[in-house]
């Protein structure tokens, strides 16, 4: 009677309450994991990003980033918008930018326990999905790199989208808008996103519904072909000519060695945080098997699985679709993040689904438990080691820029426009060194040239009338002679 009273006490309120402290725990140990990141300066790629937003007024910035004419590469409207906003604030403080990056992260968490609950797999489904999304280290860059919280934007806002959508009654169509204006919002977070436009058509009209309704499925399909249809032309005809790289972008034979690559970064992230990208003969053959089997169940999965199954492989599926159309000899394992989502759905149902079988009678519910808590305590481990050691891995990556950025304003407190800062002994990659001083010094017209040690003694490069010199050494930046910096 004691032990009964103490439960109702206790005990009850507790298992009441399991989800939300689990995922509150979830959550605090993701804190916990990404903490160190928080104080990392900002990396060179960052600023690439940041050229424009010391160099006009708000609504010039914001006119110029909806119309293709900042100096990003891609086309993220509102990643941008979010990022000038932070910088209004908190100008180039690494610190606040990488805080509101952790809060996407963090609120995608919450609004994926919250579509599993609702959809009703289980509790045991929806916190199993979050620790996997949480934990998995195939997007530790995606998370801690600044500039690709366009991407994590992009992903919150088509999760919130299905949360419109989750109404299985009555005809609530200001959802069904909201849901769409979602949808645009991923897809002016992150361009990619619009290749998630049949997800939720699928969803509403196959799973949330039962499909009969044609006239809504209709009006449904033409509210997320349309935007597509309109926006892509502009991105395609407004970018390729950005970056040399988006040359090799494109269909072809490529797409089936990309998506192999990437199925084998998704399910067996084996691959470290640097470099940023991989070329694919070092893809480990781990890996490209990994990539195999899970082709071949993903196949198996969709034949005999139920809509729900069916429907998270398609989500998968189009979420690496336009990585794949990279023509290139490598990879970048932050490329799987979108994919993350959904994937970490499926293997959490997958898994509960198992443990829920009694292989043998004499296997009592207590050890399915037990050894369940086993293995997600195995898997927390693990996973979060491998979080923690790339994570270290982008910091120290991240550290030369910090460096570069301190040193440049310690050294110079002012560039006069059209300067070209030769730096000795730097081991910057020039583009991003020159995005950097065109930051912090808000002008385009900068740029900087590092010559490598091997290279100092050579002459190269040629003196001109708007060189500023400066010398890498003891871990600064020292300019020779300030006045005679320049050549005569």
């Amino acid at each position: 009677m004691v032990e009964a009273a103490w439960w109702r006490r206790f005990g009850a309120p507790i298992w009441q309450h399991r989800g939300l402290i689990g995922l509150l725990a979830i959550i605090a140990a993701v804190v916990a994991l990404y903490a160190p990141t928080l104080h990392d300066p900002l990396h060179g790629d960052d600023f690439v990003a940041f050229t424009d937003v010391g160099t006009k007024p708000a609504l010039q910035y914001i006119e110029d980033v909806f119309l293709f004419k900042d100096a990003n590469f891609y086309w993220r409207p509102l990643g941008a918008v979010f990022h000038f906003e932070i910088y209004q604030a908190f100008g180039f403080d690494a610190f606040a930018f990488r805080v509101g990056g952790l809060l996407v992260f963090l609120a995608t968490l919450v609004a994926l326990y919250a579509f599993c609950v609702r959809e009703r797999f289980g509790i045991a489904v929806a916190l199993g999905a979050v620790l996997l999304f949480g934990l998995l280290p195939n997007h530790v860059v995606s998370v801690a790199w600044v500039t690709n919280t366009s991407r994590l934007m992009a992903v919150l806002f088509g999760l919130c989208g299905l949360l419109f959508l989750q109404v299985r009654s009555g005809r609530h169509w200001w959802r069904e808008i909201a849901a769409l204006v979602c949808f645009l919002a991923a897809a002016l977070s992150d361009e990619t996103a619009m290749a998630l436009a049949p997800v939720p058509f699928l969803y509403a009209t196959f799973i949330a519904t039962d499909g009969r309704h044609l006239r809504a499925a209709a009006v449904r399909a033409a509210a997320y072909v349309i935007p597509v249809v309109v926006l892509l032309p502009l991105q395609f005809a407004n970018t390729l000519n950005d970056e040399p790289r988006l040359a090799t972008y494109g269909f072809g034979p490529h797409m089936i060695t990309q998506a192999w690559a990437l199925l084998g970064q998704l399910v067996l992230p084996l691959t470290p945080a640097h470099p940023v990208d991989i070329f694919l003969y070092d893809i480990p053959t781990a890996q490209w098997a990994a990539g195999l089997a899970a082709l071949a169940a993903g196949a198996v999965l969709f034949v005999a699985g139920s809509n729900r199954v069916r429907f998270l492989l398609i989500w998968t599926a189009l979420a690496l679709a336009p990585f794949t159309l990279w023509g290139v000899r490598y990879t970048s394992p932050r490329y799987v993040y979108i994919a993350a989502l959904p994937y970490a759905i499926l293997l959490s149902w997958l898994l509960v689904q198992v443990l829920a079988v009694r292989l043998q009678p004499a296997v009592s519910r207590v050890a399915l438990r037990a050894a369940a808590v086993g293995a997600v305590a195995a898997f927390a481990v693990v996973a979060s080691q491998a979080v923690l050691a790339r994570n270290d891995e982008w910091s120290r990556e991240t550290e030369k820029y910090g460096v570069l950025t301190a040193s440049l304003q310690e050294a110079l407190d002012d560039v006069p426009s059209g300067t070209r800062v030769v730096i000795y002994y730097g081991n910057w990659f020039d583009f991003w060194a020159t995005s950097v001083a065109q930051s912090i010094y808000a002008d385009r017209s900068i740029r900087v040239m590092n010559v490598k040690r091997d290279r100092v003694d050579t002459g190269f490069p040629a003196r001109g009338n708007n060189d500023l010199v400066l010398y890498f050494v003891g871990g600064k930046l020292v300019p020779i002679v300030p006045d005679s910096a320049r050549a005569p």
